[in-house]
């Protein structure tokens, strides 16, 4: 059902979205949501516990908060609505980010997949006027066992520039192994019985405000995980 492996799992369907809630035994919870009818993953956020301020800030892999940027800003300040802003949304077939806030020309931008042996592969993004650099992770791929652990090709790395919209897309093709690991999560999705809720009911798990759901509890681990366009979930 969840693409988080273990842990206990509360699932209901609110306000349109399939919505998956996974408590871990060391406490980090995850949340995950998936469109009601075409079952797409339209947001997966964690958060780990702190050891003095009790919960954590929650971290968003897909999607974001609605009307903020999904990126934090250090302590005591504020992020600038001109500051670029990175935001993932998948398809079946390519993992995508949407790099929004880039004024500069197309050519100004280049993109690198780096595989080191001692670290998690991921995707450098540079400005050759060297105003913006970022890392991008794919932690997807460190959760299919390391003995199955596809071959990275260069050649599934794609960006494409759209000057009226100021933002950059990078694209880069699932592995058969990621495919497969999230076919068998969509499959028990399907299968599983889902407590539909209305949105005016209070909450069974800890989400944000604006976020709410409700609950019925199930016990499953994502066991290993295919169609695709270049768009992006990300607004």
């Amino acid at each position: 059902m969840s693409t988080i492996p273990g842990g206990h799992k509360t699932s209901v369907i609110r306000s349109g979205r399939k919505k998956i809630h996974t408590q871990l035994d060391d406490g980090t919870e995850w949340i995950e949501e998936f469109d009601e009818q075409t079952d797409r993953l339209l947001l997966r956020k964690f958060r780990k516990p702190h050891a003095l301020l009790g919960e954590g800030t929650w971290v968003f892999e897909v999607g974001g908060p609605l009307g903020s940027a999904p990126e934090i800003a250090p302590a005591g300040m504020s992020l600038s609505a001109s500051n670029p802003v990175c935001v993932r949304g998948d398809t079946d077939d390519w993992f995508q980010w949407k790099v929004m806030n880039l004024p500069w020309p197309a050519a100004n931008y280049s993109t690198e997949l780096q595989t080191p042996p001692d670290a998690p592969a991921c995707i450098v993004l540079r400005t050759a006027n060297k105003k913006y650099y970022k890392k991008i992770e794919i932690p997807d791929l460190e959760r299919i066992p390391r003995s199955s652990r596809p071959t990275l090709r260069k050649a599934d790395l794609e960006q494409f520039y759209n000057p009226q919209a100021q933002s950059l897309f990078i694209r880069f093709r699932k592995p058969p192994q990621v495919i497969a690991f999230e076919q068998e999560a969509k499959r028990t999705r399907q299968s599983a019985s889902f407590v539909k809720q209305s949105s005016a009911l209070p909450l069974p798990f800890p989400v944000p405000a604006a976020e709410g759901t409700a609950a019925k509890t199930s016990s499953d681990a994502a066991a290993p995980a295919a169609g695709a366009t270049p768009e992006c979930n990300a607004q």
